[in-house]
C-alpha cells in the first residue's frame, strides 16, 4: 500500500496536481540539517581561503597553467564587446570563459577576485554533495560526504585554478543534488533543473552528454506511468535545451553548421586513440600544446580526410586504418558529445597537400 501511494503522489507531482505537505518531522528534519550544512559550506570556505592566502606570496598567484592564458584572452575578448565570441565555431568549451567575461566585466581581471568567487563556487560544491548524501542515504552520511569534498586536496587546488574544473565541479554536484531530490520525489521543476545541470555542464565538459543514457533508462524503467514518463522527459529535455540551443544557434549563424557545443570531437578523439597513445595528452603538433594548433590540424584534415592528415611523415599515425577511423571521427566531428556535424554549405575543395598558416609552424 505504501508503494502504491508513493507511485501515485509520484505521478500527481508530475501531472500538475498539488503534492502532499510535507509532514512536520520532515520540516523538522530539514531544519535541523541546515546548522550541517553551514558547517561544510564554512570548513570549505575556510579550506579555500587558507590555500588563496599562502599563494598571495608566491609568483603562483599570476601564474596560468595549461589553457589558462587562452580562457584569459578568450574572456577579455568577450569583455570588450564581443560577445559573439569570433567568427569560427566553438573549438574549446564556452561557458568558462563566458563566466570569466561577467566577472571581469563586474568585479575586474584581478587574481584575486577570480580565485576567490571560485573558492565560494567550490564551497557551494560541497554544500551540494551533503545534499545529495542525505538525500540518498542519510544526513550523517551527507554531513561525511561534504566534508570530505570540503578538505579534498586536489579539489581545493582546482577549484583556485584558472581552469574550467571549477565548473565541472559546481554542474556535477548540481546535477547529483538535484537527482537524488527526484529519487526521493519527482516533481516537474526538479527535472528541469536535472536538464539545466547537464546542459551547463556539457558546455564545460563536452561529453557530460553520455549522462543522459543511464537517466533516460532510469525513467524508462521506473515505476512512473507513462505520462507522467513523457511529462519528465519533455521537461528534461526543455532544461537542456536552455543552455546548449543558443550555443547551437551562435556556431550556426557563424559557420551554417550544426554544432551542438564545441568541434574538438575528432582531434580528442585522435589525441586518445591513435598508435602512439599512452592515456596522457600528448599535442598534436610538437611542443605546440595549445588549442589554435589542434584547431588549425582539424581544419587540414577536413580538406583532406582521406588521407589521415598531414603529409605521412607529419602523421604520427602509423596504421592506415587508425589513419581512416581517425580522419572520419574528425571529419564529422560537430560536437564534442555527440560528434554530429551537419552543414549547409558546398564540398569544399581539395589540395593536395593540408596547409597550415606560417604563424602556426607543425616541424619538429
Amino acid at each position: 500500500m505504501k508503494q502504491r501511494a508513493g507511485r501515485q503522489a509520484r505521478n500527481n507531482a508530475l501531472d500538475g496536481k498539488p503534492a502532499a505537505r510535507p509532514s512536520e518531522d520532515t520540516e523538522r528534519t530539514r531544519q535541523s540539517y541546515l546548522p550541517y550544512v553551514a558547517a561544510v559550506f564554512a570548513v570549505a570556505l575556510a579550506a579555500r581561503a587558507a590555500h588563496l592566502l599562502a599563494l598571495r606570496s608566491t609568483p603562483w598567484l599570476e601564474l596560468k597553467l595549461g589553457d589558462a592564458s587562452t580562457y584569459d584572452a578568450w574572456a577579455r575578448q568577450i569583455a570588450s564587446g564581443d560577445w559573439m565570441s569570433g567568427t569560427q565555431v566553438f573549438y574549446q568549451a564556452p561557458l568558462y570563459p563566458y563566466f570569466l567575461a561577467v566577472l571581469y566585466k563586474i568585479a575586474g581581471s584581478g587574481p584575486l577576485v577570480v580565485r576567490g568567487v571560485q573558492a565560494v563556487l567550490g564551497s557551494v560544491s560541497c554544500v551540494l554533495v551533503a545534499d545529495a548524501g542525505a538525500q540518498l542515504f542519510s544526513p550523517v552520511a551527507g554531513l561525511i560526504a561534504g566534508l570530505i569534498l570540503a578538505l579534498y586536496p586536489p579539489a581545493i587546488f582546482h577549484d583556485l585554478l584558472v581552469q574550467k574544473s571549477v565548473l565541472d565541479l559546481l554542474f556535477m554536484c548540481a546535477a547529483l543534488s538535484v537527482f537524488s531530490r527526484i529519487v526521493a520525489g519527482p516533481q516537474l521543476s526538479l527535472w528541469f533543473g536535472l536538464g539545466l545541470s547537464i546542459g551547463c555542464l556539457a558546455l564545460t565538459r563536452e561529453n557530460a552528454i553520455v549522462l543522459l543514457l543511464p537517466i533516460g533508462a532510469w525513467l524508462v524503467l521506473g515505476e512512473l506511468a507513462t505520462r507522467a514518463k513523457w511529462v519528465a522527459a519533455a521537461a528534461l529535455a526543455v532544461g537542456l535545451a536552455c543552455p546548449l540551443v543558443p550555443v547551437a544557434a551562435r556556431n550556426w549563424a557563424v559557420s551554417r553548421e550544426l554544432h551542438l557545443t564545441t568541434s574538438q570531437f575528432g582531434p580528442n578523439f585522435y589525441i586518445g586513440n591513435n598508435p602512439r597513445a599512452d592515456g596522457t595528452y600528448r599535442p598534436l603538433v610538437a611542443r605546440r600544446a595549445r588549442a589554435v594548433y589542434e584547431r588549425a590540424m582539424r581544419r587540414a584534415w577536413r580538406r583532406r580526410p582521406w588521407a589521415g592528415g598531414f603529409r605521412r611523415e607529419k602523421c604520427p599515425a602509423t596504421s592506415p586504418i587508425s589513419r581512416w577511423i581517425t580522419s572520419a571521427a574528425t571529419l564529422v566531428s560537430g560536437s564534442g558529445s555527440n560528434g554530429a556535424s551537419f552543414s549547409s554549405r558546398g564540398t569544399r575543395s581539395r589540395s593536395r597537400t593540408p596547409k597550415i598558416s606560417t604563424r602556426m609552424p607543425i616541424t619538429r
